[in-house]
């Protein structure tokens, strides 16, 4: 009976030892620094993130998660897309690819307009439009000519006006946001069901663009629409802008166009109500 006691402490005792044994490693564990970095300085939404920027620092294991950016890949030279500030921890989904970004969310605004063009899916690229996208405005309109002999001809022409200018939103005859759906496939098939996937939810038509111009662009944009057609040309991420002659079908006479006061008042400026 004695020696059964004995056994038993000895097992207790045991289990005793075992378990501060296991609680010392997993507290070790829990404490053992972890390499983790943070901003060093305030940054403001679409900077671009350099190695100046952020510093090395150690927390416990304990302390970090799997949102935590560990890796100096997963963000130098990417962008944080809002606001961050010296100190806070550097977290995956704070970080941005330059394609993501909201140039709006930086953009001073002060003396920019929104004005919107009715767009189909044709002259909008088959859907591939989006919020933050840079397209250019290309005019086509008809010119008069007269001949030797006093007959006049037309002829048609088209310019590049615009440049790099910015969309702000894309809608649906209805006023809700277009979903771009022009990369999805049809026949691709979701589990082994072999359903379809549902894009019922992005079926509604394109039918809007508004776009982000300064007052005397909008001016432009109103006066040509209203004298012939204007159609958006998409632009690929690193297109520059340059200068073209314009193309003209038919024997031309200059069309003058010109920022200008073709009224004798002036525009009346309201104050701030």
């Amino acid at each position: 009976m004695k020696k059964k006691k004995i056994l038993i402490l000895a097992l207790q005792l045991l289990l005793l030892i075992g378990t501060a044994v296991g609680f010392m490693a997993y507290t070790n564990g829990e404490l053992q620094p972890v390499k983790v970095y943070v901003f060093n300085k305030d940054l403001n939404v679409n900077h671009q993130i350099t190695a100046a920027d952020i510093k090395e620092v150690s927390v416990p294991q304990s302390g970090v998660t799997q949102d935590f950016a560990l890796e100096p890949k997963q963000f130098l030279n990417k962008y944080v897309g809002t606001e961050v500030y010296a100190g806070s921890f550097i977290y995956k989904k704070q970080i941005k690819d330059k394609g993501q970004l909201d140039p709006f969310k930086s953009m001073d605004l002060t003396k920019y307009r929104k004005i919107s063009i009715p767009i189909s899916y044709v002259e909008g690229f088959g859907g591939n439009v989006k919020r933050g996208d840079a397209v250019d405005l290309v005019f086509t309109g008809v010119g008069k000519k007269k001949d030797d002999k006093g007959t006049e001809q037309s002829f048609q022409y088209s310019k590049a006006f615009l440049q790099n200018v910015l969309i702000y939103n894309v809608t649906t005859s209805d006023g809700f946001e277009f979903k771009d759906h022009s990369t999805t496939d049809l026949t691709k098939t979701s589990g082994q069901s072999g359903e379809k996937i549902d894009t019922s939810a992005n079926s509604d038509e394109l039918a809007v663009v508004t776009l982000a111009v300064t007052l005397d662009q909008a001016e432009e944009i109103t006066a040509r629409m209203n004298a012939g057609n204007v159609r958006l040309v998409s632009r690929f991420a690193d297109n520059e802008s340059y200068e073209t002659l314009g193309f003209v079908l038919g024997d031309y006479s200059k069309v003058y166009s010109a920022p200008a006061n073709a009224e004798t008042g002036r525009g009346t400026i309201n104050a701030n109500q």
